[in-house]
């Protein structure tokens, strides 16, 4: 049966991949168990001719001390890294000193030399492979001033720690790639010029985009109140609110409904909102809890996004002079007010317009328009760009 000290040990463990600040911790409670000097935890990759530690944890003396420890632990100064052993070698799990140099050996010496300086004395190590490339290691040096060898008991102990060890490395590695998606995923989405944003029935903000957001500090047309959305008026607060609760009352796991609303700003203008219910088997929904819905929205008749003519220019093959008169119209300019503008002449401007015609294949200049703003070039654009 674990005992209790080991099982809050291993709990510590398991919290690592979600804290890496609890690391110290474990290799205190190792290092108090097995009453040694020193504990850390390397990841060792042999991808190149010599071994590299691509990861290290250290105890919180260590740890404090690592400007002292590491030359000589994780650092080019540590000869175990030069003459680590065959990879075969960490199937017997334990490594000691004699296993890396021949007795009496000149670079032994020195290294049990160093060692002693900092007060560190008998080394063990315990390895496991984590892939063909990487392995997982448990350093361990007992103070100088103890004598005493590693017992069959301190290797049973870590024996028995070090398959939980490699699960909590394995947890923190899919944590960490887990996030790095995230995050590139919330770099893209805040690249959007519309409105995003996840609630739950009662219209409770979960999550907003960079353009939602700029919309609630604005308070144009929605914000938030107590962290609900709320619009203009009372009525269109009551529209929006109760357009996201059938919505999210009505979703399936196999069917994903949606609803529009315009909300009136006070300028006369609008502001699309499309209420879309995340499945109930969504990975997001089951995050944030039942009945989700995605509130999409931006403003009706709003300003073209600034179109870079060289991207316009790229996506529809067209010349520099020709993207740039591409760019105007759908800014709003007529072909006289480009020509004026640009110092050509109208004559000139309209032999554009029908080469970017024909290479657009629009059969009209409305149609160019229309092709050009809802190009991917003018999705990827942000309203502050």
């Amino acid at each position: 049966m674990m005992d209790s000290g080991l099982s809050t040990l291993l709990l510590d463990l398991y919290d690592c991949p979600r804290n890496a600040g609890r690391w110290p911790q474990v290799l205190d409670g190792i290092r108090e168990r097995l009453r040694v000097r020193s504990a850390a935890v390397q990841i060792l990759s042999t991808s190149t001719p010599r071994v590299t530690v691509r990861w290290v944890a250290r105890d919180s003396e260590s740890q404090a001390n690592r400007g002292h420890h590491d030359p000589f632990i994780a650092g080019d100064e540590n000869p175990r890294l030069r003459l680590a052993p065959p990879r075969s070698s960490f199937a017997r799990v334990f490594m000691r000193d004699q296993d890396y140099f021949p007795a009496g050996g000149r670079e032994l010496a020195q290294l049990h030399q160093r060692l002693a300086d900092l007060g560190l004395g008998s080394c063990l190590s315990a390895g496991v492979c984590l892939s063909p490339q990487e392995s997982l290691v448990l350093v361990l040096h007992r103070d100088l001033k103890d004598p005493g060898h590693f017992s069959d008991r301190d290797e049973a102990l870590v024996m028995s720690v070090m398959p939980h060890m490699r699960q909590a490395i394995s947890l923190s590695d899919q944590l960490q790639a887990a996030r790095a998606l995230n995050q590139d995923l919330q770099h893209t989405i805040d690249r959007f010029s519309f409105g995003l944003v996840l609630c739950d029935a009662d219209a409770r903000r979960a999550w907003a985009n960079q353009a939602a957001e700029r919309a609630f500090r604005e308070q144009d047309v929605l914000w938030l109140t107590q962290g609900r959305l709320t619009g203009v008026s009372a009525s269109q607060t009551q529209v929006l609110r109760r357009t996201i609760a059938e919505v999210a009352r009505e979703a399936t796991a196999d069917r994903s409904r949606e609803q529009c609303v315009l909300l009136k700003a006070p300028d006369g203008s609008g502001l699309q909102v499309m209420v879309v219910a995340l499945p109930r088997e969504s990975s997001v929904a089951t995050r944030v809890g039942s009945g989700q819905v995605l509130v999409m929205f931006s403003r009706a008749g709003g300003a073209a996004p600034m179109l870079p003519p060289a991207l316009v220019g790229a996506l529809f093959a067209l010349s520099p002079a020709e993207s740039r008169l591409a760019v105007a119209l759908c800014q709003g300019h007529t072909v006289n007010e480009y020509a004026a503008t640009h110092g050509v002449s109208v004559g000139t401007a309209r032999f554009q317009l029908k080469q970017v015609l024909a290479k657009t294949r629009a059969p009209r200049q409305s149609e160019l328009v229309r092709r050009v703003c809802t190009s991917v070039v003018a999705h990827a654009m942000r309203l502050d760009a």
